[in-house]
């Protein structure tokens, strides 16, 4: 009897600490925060919402109408500036919400609010109404009279203060043509028609670097645009696709398919809880990738099934919006998973392609939001400027603007390797394209320039034909573009400058000091080169050894020489100590051979002159600099 009993005690006892440790899991205070995290979580455990009516299946107001949109604005280009929203057309940008009314707030956004009420045990309360007027929400953001705005696009920008969560939605981009139409197979062919969105997506196209001349217009008009031929393609969110259909049904139009980038949805966060911002983001990544997917699927989904072939490819879409049954959208869908790279001289634009436009006189126009993240430059800073201000071709030439002019009033088209000067002077090197913007029967306003990332590719070409110690090109890379350089100097009337260079007595310092630290004085001498001869045309070698070279283009004689003396001033200004060399220190000797306009030396004889140049400033005691004297 008493084992009987002590056996039921030994059960009760451990299915009270399992009940206990349980419950503690489950109804403990979000465990994942830090305690002063749940501090503040315990003293504001009420949110309060501004709701931006608008329409999309992200955020709305059920029951509300959004007021009638603007205008079209057929004029208002994707390259012109604009504030990046519709000012919206209430006389009453805000309005109160009665106690009453608060459970009509409705879609993604509301459904990620719940979820993170039930994590977090904070409570979050509509109290304002902005209708489609961004503007009027941040201001009450500003002012306090609100803490949240459940939905701003990604990176928009903000007022001061205001604070940014991170991306929670990403909801698809989509492009709806012509029932009539083909569709489109690479997103360049996109170029040369008529493309309309509302002005919120510009940042969205900017970084797949689409270009498009984006008509400014309502989702609406966009789609009503479509069907009656006024445009040829509407650009959109999908939910706010959906949204407009359920209330105006249009037929004849088609999804032809989706951008490479979705939507990218935050919240904007009130300076008065600038503490909520990391609370958010640890708690959106708690919630379950089931209850994302089945948030996503209610309000977001595309269906695709097979409906009928069209050059291959047979698609047709149906949009199910959660709370509307979209009926009599026959559609075709080309959706391309991977857009292939530059194939042809208009190849299709990859997302991490990067892109700018340029007027006839090879002026920047517009410039992709990739190209600014990954070169550090504000487009600001470059619209406007030459295209040399982002960089050069790999092919030397000196005038870099009107090498495009002419070469581009030849052939509409250009292709070869650019080398783009990152904000930071280092080079990103890119294969670019650069083709005529053309409607078909319409003269052309500019070109598109589209590069490619081939940095990695370029990294080992230079294994090949670069000093692994110093960095600087080695004598292969010499042999095969002096030469050019030379033929250049010709036709532009410059004065080409061979300047030849040896370390004095760096032999007796390997002995003295070793080899370890005679590389060490290579890789500075490497340095002290590149710091020296910066330009475009300026190509400097280690030719084996301690023998270095460096040819580059001049207009005036004397500027060589200036040059080529700053070399000898700048090895003797390392200070590097050297015991077997008479001043005590590291000096180099120099010999320095030119070629005028007029003259028909070629690499070689230069070469000589060079060097008998060098000898004769090592016979005068080294740390000399010698021109050739004919």
């Amino acid at each position: 009897m008493v084992k009987k009993y002590r056996t039921q005690c030994v059960a009760l006892f451990f299915a009270f600490v399992f009940i206990s440790l349980h419950s503690t899991l489950a109804f403990s205070d979000t465990p994942a925060f830090t305690p002063e995290e749940q501090a503040w979580i315990k003293a504001n455990p009420e949110i309060t919402l501004v709701i931006n009516v608008g329409p999309s299946a992200i955020n709305f107001w059920e029951g509300v109408e959004s007021p009638a949109p603007p205008a079209e604005q057929p004029d208002l280009l994707l390259n012109q500036t604009t504030t990046g929203f519709l000012p919206g057309a209430s006389d009453k940008p805000l309005q109160l919400i009665e106690e009453g009314e608060k459970d009509r707030f409705k879609g993604v956004a509301a459904d990620y609010l719940q979820e993170l009420q039930d994590i977090t045990g904070l409570v979050f309360t509509p109290v304002l109404l902005s209708h489609n007027n961004f503007n009027a929400a941040f201001e009450a953001l500003v002012t306090g009279e609100a803490d949240l705005l459940p939905m701003v696009p990604a990176g928009q920008r903000l007022p001061d203060g205001v604070l940014l969560t991170e991306p929670y939605i990403q909801a698809p981009l989509v492009v709806v043509m012509s029932e009539k139409s083909q569709g489109y197979a690479k997103l360049y062919e996109l170029y040369a028609l008529r493309v309309a969105g509302d002005s919120s997506i510009r940042k969205n196209l900017n970084r797949i670097g689409l270009t498009v001349n984006l008509i400014q217009t309502s989702n609406i008009n966009g789609l009503l645009g479509v069907a009656t031929g006024t445009y040829d393609a509407f650009i959109g969110e999908l939910s706010a696709i959906s949204y407009e259909l359920s209330k105006n049904p249009v037929t004849g139009i088609q999804i032809a398919g989706e951008l490479p980038r979705p939507f990218n949805t935050a919240m904007a966060v009130s300076p008065r809880i600038k503490e909520f911002v990391p609370i958010f983001n640890k708690a959106i990544r708690l919630i379950s990738e089931d209850q994302k997917t089945a948030i996503r699927e209610k309000w977001l989904t595309i269906i695709y099934e097979e409906k009928r072939d069209f050059d291959g490819w047979s698609w047709s879409a149906i949009i199910i919006g959660g709370f509307v049954l979209i009926a009599g959208l026959g559609s075709l869908l080309y959706y391309e998973r991977r857009l292939q790279r530059i194939q042809t001289a208009a190849g299709a634009l990859d997302p991490s392609l990067l892109s700018a436009t340029i007027d006839r006189d090879i002026i920047i126009t517009q410039v992709a939001e990739a190209l600014c993240d990954i070169t550090g430059h504000e487009a600001g800073d470059l619209v406007g400027q030459p295209l040399s201000a982002l960089g050069s071709t790999a092919e030397e030439c000196s005038d870099v603007i009107d090498f495009f002019k002419q070469t581009l009033k030849k052939g509409d088209f250009w292709k070869g390797e650019f080398k783009i000067l990152k904000k930071d002077e280092s080079t990103l090197w890119t294969e670019a394209v650069i083709s005529r913007q053309r409607r078909e029967g319409e003269d052309h306003d500019g070109y598109t320039v589209i590069y490619q990332d081939v940095s990695q590719k370029k990294h080992f070409e230079n294994l090949a034909i670069k000093d692994e110690l110093t960095r600087l090109f080695n004598r292969r890379h010499f042999k095969s573009h002096v030469p050019k350089l030379l033929d250049l100097a010709r036709q532009e009337n410059k004065i080409f400058a061979f300047i030849l260079m040896d370390l004095d007595n760096f032999k007796n310092y390997n002995d003295l000091y070793g080899h370890p630290a005679g590389d060490k004085v290579l890789a500075s001498i490497g340095v002290t080169l590149h710091s020296i001869f910066r330009r475009r045309e300026d190509l400097v070698f280690r030719l084996g050894g301690e023998e270095f070279a460096a040819v580059a283009l001049f207009s005036e004689e004397k500027d060589a020489l200036v040059v080529a003396e700053t070399i000898r001033r700048q090895v003797q200004d390392l200070n590097i100590i050297h015991r077997a060399n008479a001043p005590g220190m590291m000096t180099i000797s120099i010999g320095l051979a030119l070629s005028k306009p007029g003259d028909s030396s070629d690499i070689d004889s230069l070469y000589k002159k060079a060097d008998s140049a060098l000898y004769e400033a090592k016979q005068k005691g080294k740390n000399q600099l010698v021109c050739f004297e004919t």
